[in-house]
């Protein structure tokens, strides 16, 4: 017969024994309604997309924190940074730098995976908040770059 683990039936032994439990996902769609971009932070985000394409002799400077884990304090040097890029804009074109998950060289997952910060894995509650964020930023005028 086929291999079984002990004391389980075939179909037990088809499950992953290391999930503790399974929440879905929101689908994309309901994120983006229930935290739908404004028209200024869409306005920044053509605008931002727009000075990429057409740099010019602008330097191009992708700044900020790598993953973002506070969303007061993102907010806060966001503003500092959108005033700073506005300066600047005749040389420079200036993105926030905001990844939706911590670099693989750090413990913590990034906002979207642990956005408690104590490894609850609440990844719906995560999506909300780090899309809630870049609509904040943006809205502030400041265009954001991202990795997924």
């Amino acid at each position: 017969g086929a291999p079984r683990l002990r004391g389980m039936s075939a179909l037990e032994s088809l499950e992953d024994s290391r999930v503790a439990k399974l929440r879905p996902l929101l689908p994309a769609a309901c994120v983006l309604e229930q935290c739908a971009y404004n028209d200024a932070a869409a306005a920044t985000v053509l605008a931002g997309r727009q000075a990429v394409r057409t740099l010019g002799d602008k330097l191009l400077v992708v700044v900020g924190p790598c993953s973002p884990h506070d969303s007061a304090s993102t907010l806060a040097y966001a503003a500092k940074l959108a005033e700073l890029a506005r300066a600047l804009s005749g040389d420079l074109v200036v993105l926030m730098r905001c990844n939706y998950a911590a670099p693989d060289s750090s413990e913590w997952r990034g906002l979207v995976m642990d956005p408690e910060l104590n490894g609850s894995l609440n990844i719906n509650k995560g999506l909300r908040q780090m899309r809630e964020l870049l609509v904040a930023v943006n809205s502030l005028g400041l265009p954001v770059a991202c990795e997924f």
